[in-house]
Parts: C-alpha cells; sequence; structure tokens
C-alpha cells in the first residue's frame, strides 16, 4: 500500500467520505446529523490509502482547531481492517501534523465505535474532556495526542524504477527511509509500488509520475515533494533518454539537455531548501567525471552535427558543471558518479547499428547489485564539496569555476525566457 496526499475534493476522498457517513449513519441511528459538519477552508491535509493495484481504502483528514490540529474523517474500508491499514494512516497523519507545526492532535469519535478507541489507545492517545464544538454530544469520546518531531530519513530518485535507481530506492526502503521514485511508466511504478508493499514497506513509498523533459513536469514534482516532506536527506538524479536522432521537447529543447541536465538543474535547485534542513544530505548525479565534453558553448542545444550517442556525453559535461556550482553555492556534499558500463535496460530509441552495440553492452556489463555497492560509501558518508567517483574509485577532478558559472547563467536566462 502507499499514502498520498490529495485534495479535499478528490474523487476517491470523497467517495470514502460518503461511505463512511453511510457506517456512522448505521450505528448513530438516533443521533445522526450534520453537526460535525468539515469546513473544507480549514482543512489542511488529506491523506488517501491506495492498496498496491491502485484502489483507494482509507482516508483521513486535519483541520485546523484553534491552536491544534484534529483528526477528521479517519476512516478504513471495512475489508482491510486489521491488516495494519489504519495504523500506518495514523501515523502518515501525525507526520503530516508534525510537518504543518502541530503540536498537538485531537480527535473526537463516539461510544459506538469500540474499534476506533482501542486503535487510539493502542497508538499512544490519552482520552481527555469533550472538547468544542462537540460538548452536547455527551457519547463522544474525545483523545489528544502531544506531537513529538521524529522525522524519517528521506530520499528522492529520478529514474527511480529502473537500474540502478531501483536498486537504490530498494536499499534505502530496507534502511528504513521513506522514498520518492520519480518515472515515466506507469506500468513499472505500479510494480515498485508493489514489491515495496510486499517487503512491508508500502507506507514509506510514494511514486511520481512525470516528464521530466519539461520544465513544468519538474516543477511539479518539487510541489509535490515541498507539500509532504520536511527534509530531503538523499537526492538522486538517475533519468535519462537515449535517442540517435535529435528530437526536441515541447518547451523546444533537445532532449537529452531537458532530460539529463536542465532537469537535474532544476530538481536539485529546487529541493535545496529541503536538503539543508537534513543533518547529513548528498545529491548523487550520474556525470561526465571530467571523461565527456567538451561542452558545445556556441550550440548547447545541440542543432548542428547531431552526436547521437554524445549526446548523452554532452550532458553529463554540463553535468559535471552543475555538481560544481551547486556544491559551491549551497555547501551540499554533491556526487559525480560514472558507474562505467552497468546490465540495466539502456532506456532509449536506438538506430540499428547502436542498438546491437547497446545489446553487447547489456550482455557484458556489470551486475546492477555492483554498481550499487560502489557508490554506497561515497552517499552513507560523503565527503564535502564535490567528489567524483568512477567505478568505486575517487578520482582526481576540478570543473572550471568561470565555466560553471557560465552554465549557471545560461541556464538561468533560459528558464526565464519559458
Amino acid at each position: 500500500m502507499h499514502i498520498e496526499s490529495v485534495d479535499w475534493d478528490d474523487a476517491a476522498a470523497v467517495a470514502l467520505r460518503e461511505a463512511m457517513a453511510e457506517e456512522v449513519a448505521l450505528r448513530y441511528p438516533d443521533r445522526f446529523n450534520d453537526r460535525n459538519g468539515v469546513d473544507a477552508g480549514d482543512v489542511v491535509y488529506t491523506g488517501v490509502v491506495y492498496t498496491a493495484d491502485g484502489q483507494p481504502v482509507g482516508h483521513a483528514a486535519l483541520r485546523r482547531l484553534g491552536e491544534d490540529l484534529e483528526l477528521k474523517r479517519m476512516y478504513i474500508v471495512p475489508a482491510h481492517r486489521g491488516t495494519g491499514v489504519s495504523t500506518a494512516l495514523l501515523a502518515a497523519v501525525e507526520e503530516a501534523a508534525v510537518r504543518l507545526g502541530g503540536r498537538r492532535l485531537l480527535l473526537q469519535t463516539g461510544d459506538r465505535q469500540p474499534e476506533a478507541v482501542r486503535l487510539y489507545e493502542k497508538t499512544g492517545y490519552t482520552r481527555i474532556p469533550i472538547f468544542p464544538p462537540y460538548e452536547t454530544q455527551t457519547y463522544s469520546f474525545c483523545f489528544e495526542k502531544v506531537l513529538r518531531p521524529v522525522r524519517t530519513a528521506t530520499t528522492v530518485i529520478t529514474g527511480g524504477t529502473d537500474g540502478i535507481g531501483r536498486a537504490l530506492a530498494g536499499t534505502y526502503l530496507g534502511r528504513g527511509h521513506h522514498v520518492v521514485a520519480i518515472g515515466t511508466n506507469q506500468e513499472k511504478g505500479t510494480a515498485f509500488l508493489r514489491a515495496a508493499d510486499e517487503a512491508g514497506a508500502g507506507d514509506r513509498v510514494m511514486f511520481l509520475r512525470a516528464d521530466l523533459s519539461l520544465v513544468a513536469g519538474n516543477r511539479g514534482v518539487i510541489d509535490r515533494i515541498t507539500e509532504r516532506y520536511a527534509a530531503i536527506d538523499v537526492l538522486i538524479l538517475g533519468a535519462r533518454f537515449h535517442r540517435s536522432t535529435r528530437v526536441e521537447t515541447a518547451d523546444g529543447l533537445e532532449s537529452n539537455f531537458a532530460l539529463y541536465y536542465l532537469s537535474r538543474y532544476l530538481l536539485s535547485h529546487g529541493l535545496a531548501g529541503l536538503l539543508q534542513r537534513a543533518e547529513q544530505p548528498v545529491v548523487l548525479n550520474f556525470g561526465g567525471v571530467g571523461l565527456t565534453g567538451p561542452v558545445r558553448w556556441d550550440d548547447l542545444q545541440l542543432r548542428h552535427d547531431y552526436p547521437g550517442t554524445g549526446a548523452l556525453g554532452h550532458s553529463a559535461a554540463l553535468c559535471d558543471l552543475l555538481g560544481a556550482r551547486f556544491a559551491e553555492e549551497y555547501g551540499i556534499p554533491y556526487v559525480l558518479n560514472h558507474p562505467g558500463v552497468v546490465a540495466t535496460s539502456f532506456a532509449g530509441e536506438y538506430d540499428a547499428a547502436t542498438a546491437a552495440h547497446v545489446e553487447g553492452l547489456r550482455n557484458s556489463g556489470k551486475p546492477v547489485a555492483e554498481a550499487v555497492a560502489q557508490i554506497l560509501p561515497f552517499l552513507d558518508a560523503p565527503p564535502a564539496g564535490l567528489t567524483a567517483v568512477l567505478e568505486g574509485r575517487r578520482i582526481p577532478f576540478a570543473a572550471d569555476p568561470g565555466d560553471a558559472a557560465r552554465l549557471d547563467d545560461i541556464t538561468r536566462k533560459l528558464l526565464a525566457a519559458l
């Protein structure tokens, strides 16, 4: 399962609240009324639980109540009660409350909902006197919980549903992190969510489907992550897609430049504030570590003599400059990694000759697990500043500061014009 933050009027959320209202009416036929209505303007969080195959099975919301936050419309579909869904959802709501600055979470339930009372008592809630606006509902059971800002580490991975990115996602889930995997393929995203659920980590995983070759796609991802997480501990930038022929995105940018470089620029800068809130943040970018290039300063969009596979190398060289500038600007450890040839999917569109070569690389490349083992030490204890890693070995690398500043200036002007 996984839990998504949605709008109050989201269709799945509305349907679950309607199901709850029907059940409450059956339990309280002599008392049910609209006195406990919720003003959508007071709601600051709505969470929906989804099964691995996308079925909505749980709902909860938070609303402002004076200086406190109140839990409202906590509901689990009957077939999924007793399976851990309610506990996971309640934990997600409490995390959201902490992110919203809440110090105390209040709730009200009724005397004909003993399973709800048991859940709240089991999860650390304390019975308190009936609080406004429930004073006239003398059958109410009211509870409070003092919130403590205990944060679980968060890892964000582009290209997180395939290859090295997928393996790193599994590694960090196994370590207890929240993991946000970003990709374009819904089928792979669903498979990733299902695997996490089967491993007992479904409540700590999110899949965001997004086209990172578009500026709007990146900004949407930044907004979603910023809304949900208080900090980011690990940011892994791994999405790329090879094209043997030149293609422009809807933004009018060469596709490798847009996905391999510009997306990583947008995400690293857009999430820098969350990275700075972590105790030991690190950014991993699969760059060229000085082995690719040179940068075509007069043709960054590769409009002339498109180099095919070399377009990836050109974007990797841009990522080297991005890393150097970012580490200097924010003081966040930044790792540029060239993993060598790895037996991954090599996502892309290839001409016949290149496809044959790629097939050979798939057969001869090192296992994904080996590539992951080579880079993890640099993520677990990241050196300060910029680090270049080639197949598990730290190598000397120093990008030209003037070139890094030049590219940064070009990029800012480009984004301002879009």
